[in-house]
This record gives C-alpha cells, sequence and structure tokens, in this order.
C-alpha cells in the first residue's frame, strides 16, 4: 500500500469511530444550509458588531445522553435590526485531521429594539419556539408566564454535513439574560439558558448554556 494510500485509510478509520461515539449528530442539515437556518436570514456581512470570546459553558446533549462541548471558535454578535439579534456560536471538532466531522451550534435571542441602550437589565427566558426547517425567521413563540416581553424568541441551531430535516421542531426554553452594561456604546452581561427538546437545523438534544460575554454596539 502507497503512503498516501495508507493516510486515507487511517482517516477513514479515525471518521468511522467518530461516529460510533457521537451518533445523533450525524442527521440534520448542510452547511450550505447554515445561513437561512441560523437567524431570520440576516446575511453575515450585515451583522453589526462583533463581541469577544464568551466564557463558560456552551454544550448540547447527545442522544446517548453525554454532552458535547462547544468550545473553539466561540463568537458572540450583535444585529441592530429590528428585532435585534445576540447570536452566540460554539465549534466542536471531535478528531481535528478528519474531513467534514465538525459542528457548530448557534444561541439565537431575538430582542426588541428598544431593550438596546436601556440601562442594566434582567430578562427572563421562559416559553415554547417552533422553528420550521430553512425558515429561522419564521420561529413561533409562546411566552410562559414568567416571560419577559423584551424577548421575541431564543432557540438553538446545530449545522453540519448532513440531511436537511423535513419537519418543524419545538424547544422548550428557560433561563435569564441578566444585561449588566445595557448603553449607547456597548452591551455586557450573562445568559443562562437551557432548551429541551430537538435542536434546529440538525437535529440534536437539550443544550445548555453559562455564558459571559461582552459586545460592541
Amino acid at each position: 500500500m502507497s503512503p498516501s494510500s495508507r493516510a486515507r485509510t487511517l482517516v477513514r478509520a479515525a471518521l468511522l469511530s467518530s461516529l460510533v461515539l457521537v451518533p445523533p449528530l450525524l442527521v440534520g442539515c448542510n452547511k450550505a444550509d447554515e445561513g437561512a437556518l441560523r437567524t431570520g436570514e440576516v446575511d453575515k456581512d450585515e451583522v453589526s458588531e462583533t463581541g469577544d470570546n464568551p466564557s463558560g459553558t456552551l454544550r448540547m446533549k447527545n442522544f446517548g445522553g453525554a454532552w458535547i462541548d462547544f468550545d473553539l471558535r466561540r463568537n458572540v454578535t450583535l444585529d441592530r435590526g429590528a428585532p435585534a439579534e445576540l447570536v452566540f456560536w460554539g465549534h466542536n471538532d471531535p478528531i481535528p485531521e478528519a474531513v467534514d466531522d465538525e459542528t457548530d451550534i448557534t444561541l439565537i435571542l431575538q430582542l426588541e429594539r428598544s431593550v438596546l441602550g436601556a440601562g442594566p437589565m434582567t430578562l427572563t427566558l421562559d416559553g415554547s419556539v417552533t422553528v420550521p426547517p430553512r425558515h429561522a425567521s419564521n420561529t413561533t413563540f409562546v411566552p410562559g408566564p414568567t416571560h419577559t416581553a423584551g424577548v421575541r424568541t431564543a432557540f438553538a441551531s446545530i449545522s453540519l454535513n448532513c440531511i436537511p430535516p423535513e419537519d418543524a421542531v419545538t424547544q422548550e426554553i428557560r433561563g435569564t439574560l441578566v444585561l449588566t452594561a445595557n448603553d449607547d456604546t456597548h452591551l455586557r452581561g450573562h445568559l443562562d439558558l437551557t432548551t429541551r427538546g430537538s435542536t434546529a437545523g440538525c437535529p440534536g438534544g437539550d443544550t445548555e448554556s453559562h455564558l459571559d460575554f461582552e459586545v460592541r454596539r
């Protein structure tokens, strides 16, 4: 066997091993569709500001019950449209030498424009959100009894190379968004968010996030 053939064999074997370790992430959407699934179809070039690497916990439970951490390439962006969108990103790459085994997670919070610049506040996240395939801008959010009206919706989405889903997904969300600084120049705070139910985009499990962040306005 030639060196190049042997190298291809080793990479293929490693990739197959990863499929056994992380079976639930092998269905869902193709990364080419990520933009439409991520938010209200906001082009990445139109995102207003990018913040520093948010610190803390960002993870998803696979269908086997194991937690998967998204601790690579973390980012937070703020789009100041109507509604405003606060978006958290994370990346997981279980086998760096393998191809197409990476997974990205996105947490999307849509805020009323009146929230931005209104000073420190705590927003309670409580409700149920239904996200149709390929059309994350058309989510249906049903607020719970403790939900703060300043948050229009919130949900988690997964992207990787896989088959696009055909059905909408529903997530139960619970948590708080604490804004310790919220003025004309920047947004700083802490997000505690759990989602229960399949992720949008590629099917995954429950998610949990505890993130400190800061982003310019």
